[in-house]
């Protein structure tokens, strides 16, 4: 009968030519980990409108919103789960995003995405209304980190979101 255990010679060698692989394998493992920021990117871009908060907000403020103010979005489906609020963006392009509500404060709301075709995971984004005197500032800001990508691009694509929504919202209100 044939063992299936290795001869001590042998499974010294086993051990000596894996630790050899592992020896040269970790330092390039390690560096190809680093080509990805494991630190979280922040996005935040503002626009101040020359209206009062309570007619800004009055837009801009719902959660599905978005679908009136922001250019890439043709639809916003808002549904309730277990008592979570949800919304299904649809894009121009029949692509869709999935988002969930995380909290509504005075004038703002927080949302987690949770799938989407955009190079970003662990996204959690705000939307705020403040007022500034007569006028009012529409901030919108995020953290998240870059998937598939670099921080670099994935910052360029949030960046370009963000402006042509708030532009589009400033726009609204001239």
């Amino acid at each position: 009968m044939r063992s299936f255990y290795f001869s001590n010679n042998k499974a010294k060698t086993m051990r000596s030519l894996f630790s050899k692989v592992i020896f040269v394998l970790t330092p390039l493992l390690l560096a190809s980990s680093y080509t990805y920021s494991a630190d979280f990117i922040e996005v935040s871009k503002s626009v101040t409108i020359s209206k009062n908060i309570d007619e800004v907000w009055s837009k801009v403020g719902d959660f599905c919103a978005i679908q009136d103010w922001h250019p890439a979005i043709e639809k916003c489906e808002a549904y309730d789960d277990h008592g979570t609020m949800y919304r299904t963006l649809t894009l121009g392009d029949g692509a869709t995003i999935s988002e969930k509500h995380a909290g509504t404060e005075t004038n703002s709301y927080s949302y987690f995405i949770k799938k989407s075709p955009l190079p970003v995971k662990a996204y959690k984004a705000t939307f705020i209304a403040e007022a500034d005197g007569e006028n009012t500032t529409v901030t919108w800001s995020t953290r998240f980190k870059a998937k598939d990508t670099t921080d670099e691009e994935a910052k360029a694509v949030i960046e370009g979101i963000f402006d042509a929504g708030l532009s589009s919202i400033a726009e609204s209100f001239k």
